[in-house]
This record gives C-alpha cells, structure tokens and sequence, in this order.
C-alpha cells in the first residue's frame, strides 16, 4: 500500500507545482527512510533516495519556475496582519464558521474579495476564536504529544512513528494555506483517530509491550 501511495504521491504533487506541497511529500519521504529499520529494508531505503532524487531531476525546470514567479509572501504577511486583527476584536467568540471572509473583509478589502488567511491555525482561531480553534486541534496535539513522549522515552510504536512524521510533514501545508480547514480535515481526524487506536501491542516485547499473542488473547471474546 505505501509502494501505491508513492507513485501515485510523486507525480501528483509535481503537477500541483506547490511548494508547500513538495516540502512536506520530501518530510514525508525521508522520515519514512529514516525510520524504516536498516537491516531489513536497506534496498528499500535506497530505492527510494534514489527515485526521489530522478523527480527533482527530473522535475527541477517546474520547481525553478515556481519559484521565480511564485508570490513571495507580501500577499501572505499582509493576510496574516488581517487575521490576527480579527482575532484580537474577537478572540472567544471568532467569527463563526465559513464567515471569516464576510467578517474579516470589513477590515480589509483583499480579504473581502475572497481571500483568507494562509494559514489554518489562524483561520481556525478567527472563526472559532482562540478556544474553539484549540478544541479543533486537540486530537492532533494530543497524538503528537503521546508519540513524541513515546519516542523520547526509545519506546515508540510503528503508528507513533507515522504520527511524528504525519505531524512534521502537515505543518508547512497547514501554516502556509488554508487548505487544511476544507474538506482535508476529516481525513485528517480519521489519520489521526486511526493512529491513536493502534494497539500498544506493536511495541517490541522486549521494550515493554505486550506480545503478539498476548494482544491476540486481550481481544477474544470471553466465552
């Protein structure tokens, strides 16, 4: 499955021609490398090393030109100011959901024109104000924060690895755009939910969780 979600990730996000996209894809990439155990899956690291160097190759001439004629963030400081006005006039109560447009824009005529801020957290905080938008993102935070613990402590499942790469690959999408508030979010609560829900048994046994087999026992039915 990850084999098909690669091929089918690479060309995707060249023809996007995002830079926040490409960056989090290569995160993605090269944590997955970096956490794949290297006795196992040596070939598989340097397959893929390897295939993500041919696409910047080979996709170099886009990218150079994306970035030449890309905005270069006046647009995007500018919305940001907006943003974090609206929320200073309304910090609990935000503007409600969808209306940040319709509300902000009486601030700024940008906005008003159909522009919101380049930045989810922020849109999230102006729309739901800064409670709402904090009850939004707790299933994320608390993920990352239980797998970060976990991972400090050298004691990190698979779906605590994923969570740490998931988390580190969203942010540069989520802190750029506003794409994250749309309709990505649900599948990022059913990434996230999922992951949470991983049972500990995918601990090594030797580094305190449960075997196989014990987890295997825990979920049969009491006859």
């Amino acid at each position: 499955m990850s084999w098909w979600i690669l091929g089918l990730a690479v060309p995707a996000t060249v023809l996007t021609e995002s830079r926040a996209n490409a960056l989090s894809l290569g995160i993605l990439l090269v944590g997955w490398v970096v956490l794949l155990p290297t006795s196992q899956n040596l070939g598989k690291k340097i397959t893929i090393v390897a295939g993500l160097g041919l696409v910047v190759f080979l996709s170099a001439g886009i990218w150079a030109e994306r970035i030449a004629t890309g905005e270069d963030g006046t647009f995007r400081a500018h919305f940001t100011e907006v943003a974090l006005a609206s929320i200073s006039l309304m910090p609990w109560s935000g503007t409600g959901p969808n209306s940040y447009v319709e509300v902000a824009g009486r601030l700024d005529a940008l906005t008003a024109s159909g522009w919101p801020v380049h930045n989810s957290f922020l849109l999230a905080a102006a729309e739901l104000g800064i409670a709402g938008a904090v009850a939004l993102f707790l299933p994320m935070i608390a993920l990352a924060l239980r797998s970060a613990i976990r991972v400090l402590a050298l004691r990190p499942s698979p779906s605590d690895k994923a969570a740490i790469v998931m988390t580190i690959a969203i942010l540069p999408i989520a802190l750029t755009g506003w794409g994250m508030m749309s309709d990505t979010l649900p599948l990022w609560y059913f990434a996230a939910g999922y992951l949470w829900g991983a049972p500990v048994a995918a601990l090594p046994k030797d580094q305190g969780g449960l075997s196989l087999g014990a987890s295997k026992r825990l979920h049969q039915p009491v006859e």
